[in-house]
């Protein structure tokens, strides 16, 4: 689901956008609530954008973009053991937004590494 106050990317996000050469793909778990949803995590033309599975969708798994200019922090979380269901048993990539809200994402560490360069490249484009 899009932070509040985008709608713009929300728009964009229910359209399929054609992915371009510069766009990373990998599976991902979301937190959201008290579980994990898994799906695919994606970024492409400063969009950042996380579809649930199939399976997922009939569980109510919901779809969740932002701009990664809306970014203000990527780094990882450990471990919380006592959210088995929510990833916990992993480490997670946590997103800081510009409205301080914060996502939670288990991707493998080369992805984080990658998606902070791709940040890095937005908000310093030379």
């Amino acid at each position: 689901m899009s932070p509040a106050g985008h709608r713009g990317v929300r728009l964009l996000c229910q359209n399929s956008p054609v992915r371009d050469a510069t766009s990373l793909t990998t599976t991902a778990n979301h937190s959201q609530g008290w579980r994990a949803v898994g799906g695919s995590l994606t970024v492409s033309e400063g969009v950042l954008e996380f579809r649930p599975s199939w399976v997922e969708r009939l569980l109510r798994g919901r779809r969740w973009c932002c701009r990664v200019s809306d970014i203000v922090e990527i780094d990882r979380v450990p471990p919380k053991r006592r959210q088995v269901l929510a990833g916990g048993s992993a480490w997670r990539l946590r997103l800081t937004m510009l409205t301080e809200e914060q996502e939670c994402f288990v991707v493998s560490s080369d992805w984080v590494d990658a998606l902070r360069r791709y940040w890095a490249s937005v908000a310093d484009p030379s």
